[in-house]
């Protein structure tokens, strides 16, 4: 019987051993190998849609005319700004006098 129990013992330890293996396998390594995929995965799409955006800009020399346009509105904001200062200051002086 001991000698039955010993060699049942074994084969269930290397049983044991070759299931944790590839429990491990399963479980732990696939999941992170799946989520440095997608980090990798993620950065080049973003890598090449970049590219992409910078080319269809390059061909359309479009950067100009943006910036050109942000100016202009800045401009213009400010044009406003100063121009509602002006006519509350007025407004203000007239109610007071």
């Amino acid at each position: 019987n001991l000698l039955n129990f010993t060699s049942i013992t074994v084969q269930d330890a290397t049983s044991f051993i070759d299931n944790r293996s590839s429990f491990t396998i399963h479980y732990a390594l696939w999941p992170l190998l799946s989520l440095v995929f997608l980090i990798i995965g993620v950065w080049f799409i973003v890598y090449l849609m970049t590219i992409f955006c910078r080319s269809q800009n390059d061909q359309q020399k479009n950067f100009a005319s943006y910036y050109t346009t942000q100016e202009s509105m800045v401009r213009e904001i400010t044009i406003k700004r100063t121009n509602n200062q002006d006519t509350e200051t007025s407004s203000i002086a007239q109610h007071c006098v």
